[in-house]
């Protein structure tokens, strides 16, 4: 898990302190910085981490839910966002057989690039949408 994630889930689950000891860990945690100390600019930066922190955690529990350990697979949630704001969410099961045959693919898309970073950033968002718009 992400450190960022994990630092959160201990400050959660420290039982070590009182109400306002434990809320001001997890303010804490979220912000790097104590909310006793806080400007205006402060506040914002802890609103933009505790959304970008749901969001890792939402992401997380839905892989946890899809997944069961199976031999051979493993799994990804992809989120495509799209300029009209609508957003595609699949989780994407990888097998073992498949991934090799797919990671030669992706050199030889990525040898045709050339490293051209904008054209490997264009692949991904086409290549991408068009998959995940097949399987809606």
């Amino acid at each position: 898990m992400e450190r960022h994630l994990t630092r959160l889930v201990f400050a959660a689950m420290d039982d070590n302190q009182d109400e306002t000891g434990w809320l001001e860990g997890l303010v804490m945690v979220i912000s790097d910085k104590p909310a006793s100390s806080w400007s205006d600019e402060d506040l914002l930066v802890f609103e933009n981490n505790l959304k970008n922190l749901s969001r890792k955690f939402i992401n997380l529990e839905a892989l946890q839910k899809n997944y069961s350990a199976g031999e051979g697979f493993d799994v990804r949630r992809i989120t495509l966002t799209r300029p009209d704001g609508t957003e595609v969410n699949q989780m994407v099961w990888i097998e073992g057989k498949c991934k090799k045959e797919a990671d030669e693919i992706i050199e030889e898309l990525l040898k045709k690039t050339g490293g051209n970073k904008q054209l490997n950033q264009t692949l991904i968002a086409e290549l991408t949408e068009r998959i995940l718009k097949t399987s809606d």
